[in-house]
């Protein structure tokens, strides 16, 4: 009856601890996944806008190398 009761103690100080841990990955990695995608997305708006003024140019431009 009391391993029980002490491995049920033991269970609820653990999960205690899991939570926090997990609170604390929790906080270093949300804002790292923040700055990454709004990085992303800023790269990814660049690519569309370069695309969209090289299909407004004319097709010599791109060749000429002298």
């Amino acid at each position: 009856m009391f391993t029980k009761i002490k491995s049920y103690f033991e269970y609820r100080k653990n999960k205690r601890i899991a939570k926090r841990e997990l609170a604390a990955i929790a906080a270093t990695t949300l804002p790292l996944i923040r700055n990454f995608t709004t990085k992303s997305a800023d790269i990814f708006k660049f690519v569309v806008r370069l695309s969209e003024e090289a299909k407004q140019q004319k097709a010599d431009s791109f060749f000429r190398w002298y």
